[in-house]
């Protein structure tokens, strides 16, 4: 029976935004609404004074325009029960967007990729229990590759998914605010804060989609090409490291692409966002790398990861050699 945990880790960091956490949003409308007209009713004079001054029927047009749009804002952004509305269509639109480029994507599924991992992980341990010290090697081959192969699985699906929630979470926390910019769209010299805020919903959109379709092209690269591999039985442990590669090929390149599409999605959008991501890219890529900035996907990290790898390459043969040696004197 698959478990639920991918499921039930974004069901449990979810469930309390969306209509939830919108909901809230009448009290800040409440606590804001008097500055705002206030403000606007300031504002408002001046206007009118202004139009006085230089004739009013010459900017009829223009005022009965900007009273229009003044009415529409007003409508959306101080009245809590439209405002729930358009936050709740603004925070499903990324998911809309995916579905129709790439088709609706259930998190379930990847809980049933999961399961297949760790059913691998349990036969190849299963294996290695079966053997004697006789076969100390063989054992120590299946209990790494049991080890690479739940550390691979938990990467492949892992970063991505934690994207995903990220962006999704910051799409929320940006929608709760949202009657402050769209207050300030009633002033001229405001305005500005007011785009900002829709080009960073535009962002966040953008990267959950393109994280959603992602996930959804993950899946399927794991279905027809992984998840038969994983599953078989295996009669050596030389079996096992011919496939283990692909699976870590594909790893290495699914994690290179969801390190881009922050970057790809604040380029769509005018470069929206771009710092926070950015930033959030390179803690992910030192904390990969031990705290140092280069990176073990590019540069000098490359020379670095293959030297260390190299290194505990001969000496797991020197070991292994020893306990070969070791076990064939006991014979004797």
């Amino acid at each position: 029976m698959a478990g639920t945990f991918w499921k039930d880790t974004t069901d449990f960091l979810l469930d309390g935004l969306g209509t939830n956490l919108f909901a809230q949003s009448a009290n800040l409308i409440s606590s804001i609404a008097p500055l705002f007209s206030m403000g606007f009713g300031i504002y408002f004079m001046i206007i009118i004074l202004n139009a006085y001054g230089r004739g009013f029927d010459g900017n009829a047009i223009d005022f009965a325009k900007k009273t229009v749009a003044w009415l529409i804002i007003i409508a959306c952004a101080f009245n809590a029960t439209q405002y729930q509305k358009i936050a709740g269509m603004l925070y499903e639109f990324p998911e809309w967007l995916a579905g129709i480029i790439n088709g609706n994507f259930d998190v379930g599924a990847i809980d049933v990729a999961w399961d297949s991992i760790t059913q691998a992980v349990s036969q190849i341990t299963e294996q290695a229990s079966d053997l004697g010290m006789t076969d100390f090697a063989d054992k120590l081959m299946f209990y790494i590759a049991a080890g690479f192969l739940i550390c691979c699985g938990i990467v492949f699906f892992g970063i991505v998914v934690a994207y995903y929630l990220v962006a999704k979470i910051s799409l929320a926390m940006v929608l709760l605010i949202g009657p402050l910019f769209l207050g300030m769209m009633l002033f001229s010299s405001t305005r500005q804060y007011a785009m900002n805020w829709f080009s960073q919903i535009f962002n966040y959109a953008v990267t959950i989609a393109l994280f959603t379709i992602l996930m959804s092209v993950q899946m399927k690269i794991f279905e027809n090409h992984i998840q038969n591999l994983v599953t078989e039985h295996w009669a050596s442990s030389l079996q096992i490291f011919g496939i283990l590669p692909v699976f870590l090929l594909v790893t290495i390149l699914l994690v290179v692409v969801a390190f881009s599409i922050p970057s790809i999605a604040s380029a769509l959008t005018g470069g929206a966002g771009a710092g926070g991501f950015s930033t959030m890219v390179n803690f992910v890529r030192q904390a990969l790398n031990g705290g140092k900035h280069s990176s073990p996907l590019s540069g000098v990290g490359v020379q670095k990861a293959y030297g260390q790898g190299k290194t505990a390459i001969g000496k797991a043969r020197q070991f292994m050699g020893y306990m070969g040696n070791h076990i064939g004197n006991g014979r004797k």
